[in-house]
């Protein structure tokens, strides 16, 4: 399945249709996709039966028979059914009136309430904007930085191991993009590659503290001075068309919101001639098998059936069809790909993936507690995988790719 077809829904009440309305195409070009109510009592019912499909509940405050603050305080009795972001729209009420109200009933100083002049729609994009584009399964900021930089010396997840010395050569004054750089690994290891030519190295990440963590390892650093990081949006890359020689996108593609509109961003900013790289695995988290534990088996299947919200866990089957959409050749002559599986098959790499998965687990919860049903139901599964991974009769592995497209 195609997660982004059943993620970042937003559930939008108001009780005015023509509010509803306008606001629908605010949220549809942010990159949601919407349910509207205007009956309390329906919208409480459809994210109760579904929370895990909702990443954004937004509500206006001035409503009868139930205002926003009493249809969020409903919703708080349930923790909110575990939904990271929730807003109030002011309504035809005064700003410090609106906020008093609020604060005798939320702590608005932290996220669980994010408050909003309706009239104020530069600050409501630019909110939907920060929050549409997901990372679920790592953290944000420094936590995210040292896993990333950790995971990099592990087996099945060294570069060294992904790519081949042609893909990483590159000839004087070409520029090339790192999508979704993490703490810059990438862009180390190609400037250190390619020292002794002027090659210009980019990357972009989506957070603003990963970005400048990656930038401070780079300080005052001669050899990495041609490298230039920046917080960004891959679904809307600051940088002119055809400004690249070569993309690379590792580790990104499964995690991707809008994985449609950011391969038309890589075809937009790519040269003619120029190649778009691609790692990515097919299996993380549904692929730890055993005949000896057939309930895990089970429970994985309905995992990939339920899907994760901005998690696909077939992105190596998904791939093609984005990339044709976007004015990519995906025939032979353009496109290729070699098999690079992460097997596990001895007790030292399963040990080593079994704790880097314990990070994604932990790190995850909130996002992976709603699809099991609840953080113990989650708690039970990470347990049986953990069993799974310590026996010795088990095997699994990751189905990872490397594409290489041409731009025609």
């Amino acid at each position: 399945m195609e997660t982004s077809e059943t993620s970042n829904f937003v559930a939008h009440l108001d009780d005015e249709e023509q509010i509803l309305e306008t606001f629908r195409h605010i949220f549809e070009e942010s990159g949601f996709k919407v349910d509207s109510f205007t009956d309390p009592s329906d919208a409480f019912n459809a994210i109760q039966s579904s929370p895990e499909k909702y990443s954004l509940i937004v509500s206006d405050f001035n409503m009868a028979p139930m205002n926003g603050i009493e249809f969020f305080k409903r919703l708080k009795a349930h923790n909110y059914f575990n939904i990271k972001h929730r807003a109030i729209l002011s309504g035809e009420v005064g700003t410090r009136y609106f906020t008093q109200k609020c604060q005798q009933n939320f702590d608005i100083t932290s996220d669980e309430i994010v408050l909003f002049s309706k009239i104020n729609i530069k600050e409501i994009i630019s909110f939907l904007k920060k929050i549409s584009y997901q990372y679920p399964l790592g953290n944000e900021g420094k936590k995210e930085f040292y896993r990333l930089e950790k995971q990099a010396l592990m087996k099945g997840f060294r570069p060294e191991e992904e790519f081949f010395l042609e893909d990483c050569l590159f000839k004087e004054g070409q520029s090339v993009l790192d999508a979704g750089c993490g703490s810059g690994i990438i862009c180390r290891m190609l400037a250190l590659i390619n020292a002794k030519k002027n090659v210009h190295f980019h990357g972009i990440e989506v957070s603003k503290e990963t970005a400048f963590l990656a930038q401070k390892r780079i300080e005052g650093i001669e050899v990495f001075s041609n490298i230039i990081l920046t917080q960004a949006n891959l679904e809307n890359v600051p940088y002119p068309d055809e400004s690249f020689d070569a993309i690379i996108c590792r580790y990104v593609y499964e995690h991707m919101a809008n994985p449609q509109k950011v391969t038309d961003e890589f075809f937009r900013i790519l040269r003619l001639g120029g190649k778009l790289m691609v790692i990515d695995s097919n299996g993380l988290l549904i692929n730890i098998r055993s005949t000896h534990y057939p309930q895990l088996g089970e429970l994985q299947d309905k995992l990939a059936a339920k899907g994760i919200p901005n998690f696909d866990f077939f992105i190596n089957d998904n791939l093609p069809s984005y990339l044709e959409k976007a004015g990519f050749n995906v025939g032979p002559d353009s496109m290729s790909f070699r098999e690079i599986p992460i097997i596990f098959n001895d007790d030292e790499s399963k040990q080593i993936e079994k704790n880097r998965l314990k990070e994604v687990f932990e790190n995850a919860k909130s996002i992976l507690a709603p699809v099991f049903g609840g953080e113990n139901e989650l708690d039970n599964y990470v347990n049986l995988v953990n069993m799974v991974l310590d026996d010795s009769r088990t095997e699994f592995k990751y189905d990872k790719r490397f594409w290489k497209i041409i731009k025609p």
